[in-house]
């Protein structure tokens, strides 16, 4: 099983700030689409592109395109700790930011005690989960419903390259996920700076600051 994080920085925000809820704000709210694409969509490509990514380890700031134009997927290290980016992003462009999730897929050994049949894997990919936790804020306003936005994947394919995040001999698997992200659309002209922390107790802490001249 493989668990990556998701981003941010929990230094800087004020303590005055209003939340930010999904849905009356810049953030899309749980069951709302991005290019035709709900959360547990994009989740399911965010482990595409890490996966199929040469070197191992996709860029932070990764456009991706849809028939709706490109959509920017900004991810961090999987190194964990304090971590920061800029991605200049033109006006328009929505954003889908990685957050912590885990995956189970058909590659020996990334499916713990679970068998890889595609039940086994969607049953297998929140247990890895059990015990994380993250945080986001847009503009130092946290989300208030962040939880809300964790969704979960049917199977997918992933396709490996031949220097590859599990060292597999293997170019085609499947897989399933389970995490949280956060879909934002509508940003304004100007800098926005987008924080979120990951945690997974005893194993796995991130905290990255994204920040995004839009215009």
């Amino acid at each position: 099983m493989a668990v990556v994080a998701a981003l941010t920085v929990a230094v800087g925000l004020s303590t005055g700030a209003s939340a930010l809820a999904a849905g009356d704000s810049v953030v899309v709210p749980p069951g709302g689409t991005v290019a035709g694409m709900a959360y547990g969509g994009w989740l399911a490509l965010s482990w595409q592109l890490a996966f199929a990514a040469h070197p191992p380890g996709p860029g932070a700031c990764e456009p991706v395109g849809t028939a709706d134009g490109p959509v920017a997927v900004l991810f961090q290290s999987f190194a964990g700790g304090e971590q920061a980016y800029t991605c200049d992003e033109p006006l328009g462009r929505s954003i889908y930011i990685v957050g912590i999730s885990n995956e189970c897929s058909t590659v020996p050994g990334d499916h713990g005690v679970f068998g890889d049949t595609p039940a086994q894997l969607e049953i297998c990919a929140p247990t890895g989960f059990d015990g994380a936790f993250g945080t986001a804020s847009v503009d130092g306003r946290p989300v208030e419903d962040y939880r809300a936005l964790i969704s979960r994947t049917a199977v997918f394919t992933i396709h490996l390259p031949q220097n590859n995040l599990f060292n597999s001999r293997e170019r085609t698997a499947r897989s399933a996920a389970f995490g949280e992200g956060l879909l934002l659309r509508g940003l304004s002209t100007g800098t926005h700076i987008i924080r979120t922390t990951s945690v997974v107790p005893n194993v796995f802490s991130a905290e990255v600051t994204y920040t995004l001249p839009i215009g």
